[in-house]
């Protein structure tokens, strides 16, 4: 398969299991709820913050899932840049990795026997994104 093809693979994986997540509804609440169970230290962070954020918070990182195999440049700087400004209000690379942990659980658990079909493509794109995250406030 040529690169371009490989490209178009990956970000139809992913949009294809999204599809499949939408008719699931909003999973919003369930990812936070394993996010502060297995990150207890975010609990005031996320606390300030209202539904509505939250939920656009979590939109921003599903599309960022989406959107990385086509643009992954774009997206690697949109994620640098806003690490760097949630760092001053106490976000750490451990929140991240919580998040996203979350996030792909919960996408497990709701597509069922059809997440091994999408499964290497979103732990893949978690990974790569992490690394920018954590390059992104390392020095912080």
């Amino acid at each position: 398969m040529s690169h371009s093809g490989q490209i178009e693979s990956a970000s139809s994986c992913i949009s294809e299991s999204l599809i499949l997540l939408s008719e699931v509804g909003d999973i919003t609440p369930a990812v936070y709820r394993e996010f502060l169970r297995n990150c207890p230290d975010a609990l005031p962070v996320t606390r300030e913050l209202s539904q509505i954020v939250l939920g656009r918070m979590l939109g921003e990182i599903l599309y960022a899932f989406e959107q990385r195999p086509l643009n992954p440049g774009i997206v690697d700087s949109y994620l640098y840049e806003e690490a760097i400004t949630h760092a001053p209000f106490g976000v750490t690379l451990t929140m991240y990795r919580c998040l996203i942990a979350a996030l792909l659980t919960v996408i497990a658990h709701e597509l069922g026997t059809r997440w091994p079909d999408y499964e290497v493509e979103w732990h893949c794109h978690a990974e790569a994104m992490l690394r920018v995250i954590k390059d992104a406030i390392a020095p912080i």
